[in-house]
């Protein structure tokens, strides 16, 4: 039953790193014309961060994993450098990215296209792989505790930018119009006034998700995302 729950371990990060090459193989042979390269670029280095950081955990013991062989402290803390900046920028190259091709293409071609490239692959990323997950959690692990068969695990991200975009999807013209306005009233201040601006909105949107996690059951927030939501969507809308 150990050796099983090695290979399990091994194959969601085996499995990650299938999907992070294709898509890298995937841009390399886009038509990369009118596309920002160095975003594309740094998005697809600190998506590499994402597999390998969670691998790391194999050679550390955290998070319920017991793979003792050859295991390295050095490798988590490298890697653990990453993590306080990793999701964070990828949520603001997204919300840019959105700005951008609502401005470009308008609201209804940024509709269709967060249809296409991001809720309806979510919605199957679900049905796919939830169910593998209750197996893999039932026989593997011996989980029974509800709250766990409720948890998206890796899926958590795409859940929550479905979430943001799907708010930014009410009307995005006019959100777009108005986060234009107030980048260009805070491009007449001091970057450090901005940033500290910056700093208090992450401040009250911890402070608010703080107050939903006493207020709303663990369940209800474990379905809906919406605490992780209420605190990455400042970095969206940055």
């Amino acid at each position: 039953m150990l050796l099983i729950k090695k290979i399990a371990n091994c194959m969601h990060y085996i499995l990650d790193i299938i999907i992070i090459s294709y898509i890298l193989l995937t841009r390399l042979f886009t038509n990369m014309n009118n596309r920002l390269t160095g975003l594309d670029l740094l998005r697809s280095i600190i998506m590499i961060f994402g597999p390998t950081f969670h691998a790391s955990m194999l050679y550390s013991g955290a998070w319920g994993f017991d793979y003792s062989l050859n295991q390295n402290e050095w490798v988590v803390d490298v890697l653990n450098l990453t993590h306080p900046f990793r999701m964070e920028l990828f949520f603001i190259i997204s919300g840019f990215f959105s700005a951008i091709l609502i401005k470009r293409k308008g609201a209804s071609h940024f509709i269709s296209s967060r249809k296409k490239r991001l809720i309806r692959p979510t919605l199957l990323a679900l049905v796919i792989t939830l169910p593998l997950i209750a197996l893999e959690m039932y026989f593997l692990f011996d989980d029974k505790e509800l709250r766990d068969y409720l948890s998206y695990k890796h899926l958590w991200f795409l859940i929550v930018l479905s979430q943001i975009s799907m708010l930014l999807m009410l009307a995005p013209e006019k959100i777009n119009r108005f986060a234009s306005y107030i980048a260009e009233k805070l491009d007449r201040l001091r970057w450090s006034f901005v940033f500290f601006l910056l700093f208090l909105v992450v401040c009250l949107s911890v402070a608010v998700s703080k107050v939903v996690n006493i207020l709303l059951p663990e369940s209800v927030l474990s379905v809906s995302q919406i605490i992780p939501t209420i605190q990455y969507t400042p970095f969206f809308s940055s």
